[in-house]
């Protein structure tokens, strides 16, 4: 029968932290000793560990030199949002349709390999269609930009949409043309990722709220990767000011 491994270094961590911290509260005998040990059971230790943590984390987010990081790689963060957006829309999504529309259940719709044409055609099932066998062609060229949610044409037709929720609607304006392609996303996630999408194919801003919060994911978390050689040191909060120079530089000599 193997023992349970213990992994002692942890083990005398947390019981040098629940000493120290037993001896700050100053007992005059071992009876109080005692007793502040007692409270300092490990997971009360591990629970003051994180919200040490936590309030460090804060502290570091709040440091210029880290908010200016977090802008220097903002722009690299952001190119890897949009290369997964039109990655989601190269492999495509089923849009559902009002039975009143047509016999079809789903618009399927997918952008090319090259980012420069979305194909697009009603089915009547959920399988993977090839843009040979989708009849409908959009030049991204030819995207002039978006309309959304009650903005869209169809949003307004209540007959032809009854069922399908106006906040998930969004319509591709064509350039030259007062023509729209409607959709109606099936998901919050799938609409955001279209918005996303088509606004980067036509170089707009991302503007879904799915894109802050995976911005905000993925800054943290580079942030957290550069400043692992700074682990244990304390940020400042400003830059510490520069001192002057010598009065002389006598103490340089060539090589």
């Amino acid at each position: 029968m193997n023992a349970a491994r213990v992994d002692f270094p942890k083990v005398f961590e947390v019981m040098k932290e629940q000493v120290m911290r037993a001896l700050q509260t100053m007992p005059t005998n071992a009876d109080q000793l005692k007793s502040s040990l007692s409270n300092l059971p490990y997971a009360k230790i591990a629970e003051i560990w994180s919200a040490e943590r936590k309030q460090k984390e804060e502290w570091d987010t709040q440091a210029k030199p880290i908010q200016e990081l977090r802008k220097k790689i903002e722009p690299e963060m952001l190119d890897l949002i949009k290369q997964q957006r039109l990655n989601y829309l190269v492999n495509g999504t089923h849009f559902p349709l009002p039975k009143a529309r047509s016999s079809a259940k789903y618009t399927f719709c997918r952008l090319t390999a090259n980012h420069k044409t979305l194909c697009y055609g009603d089915c009547d099932d959920t399988a993977d269609h090839t843009h040979e066998n989708l009849n409908n062609k959009l030049l991204v060229n030819d995207i002039k930009g978006l309309f959304t949610g009650n903005d869209c044409p169809h949003a307004k037709e209540k007959k032809g949409t009854k069922g399908l929720p106006t906040h998930l609607m969004f319509s591709i304006i064509q350039d030259g043309t007062e023509d729209t392609i409607n959709f109606t996303a099936p998901t919050d996630d799938d609409f955001c990722m279209w918005i996303d999408g088509i606004n980067a194919l036509i170089g707009s801003p991302m503007t879904s709220k799915l894109k802050d919060q995976h911005l905000a994911i993925l800054l943290n978390m580079e942030v957290k990767l550069r400043l692992l050689d700074t682990e244990g040191l304390e940020i400042p909060k400003e830059q510490p000011e520069i001192p002057p120079e010598p009065p002389n530089y006598d103490f340089a000599y060539d090589i």
